[in-house]
């Protein structure tokens, strides 16, 4: 498994390390498994950033959560979807083959600096959602 490692040091490099789940210590703050449960994970307090498929569930536990997207699309509905995040200004998304590690690191920065106003974007939508029926309908606002 490839993953981009952002490690804040003296001269702030982002660092780049090739992992798979024998390779990481216990002493690591990263940690590798094979399922989570995802609503667990967005609802942390720590959690600033989902970057996901574009999946109608996995939307709609971003928007309950508050949680800013980045959308990598798969098949489907799923670039459509993305597309409306973007159009909604809560996320952004990357086609699988423009996809780099700058360019993501690039999002990830754009969605840090504006962060408090994405998320009140996604609490209104979130807030509208409750009003009209949970967290189905927000999927289905943004999808549509």
């Amino acid at each position: 498994m490839r993953l981009l490692l952002v490690i804040p040091d003296q001269t702030m490099r982002t660092k780049f390390q090739t992992l798979s789940p024998t390779s990481v210590d216990n002493s690591s703050p990263l940690l590798i498994v094979p399922w989570i449960e995802q609503q667990h994970v967005l609802t942390h307090p720590s959690i600033r950033i989902f970057i996901g498929h574009g999946g109608l569930h996995s939307v709609g536990e971003a928007v309950y959560a508050h949680i800013p997207m980045i959308i990598i699309p798969g098949l489907g509905d799923a670039p459509a979807r993305a597309a409306a995040i973007m159009e909604a200004k809560i996320g952004y998304a990357i086609e699988r083959d423009a996809l780099t590690a700058e360019r993501l690191a690039t999002y990830i920065k754009m969605i840090l600096a504006d962060y408090d106003s994405i998320v009140s974007r996604l609490r209104r939508i979130h807030h509208i959602d409750e009003l009209e029926g949970g967290m189905q309908r927000a999927a289905t606002l943004i999808d549509n």
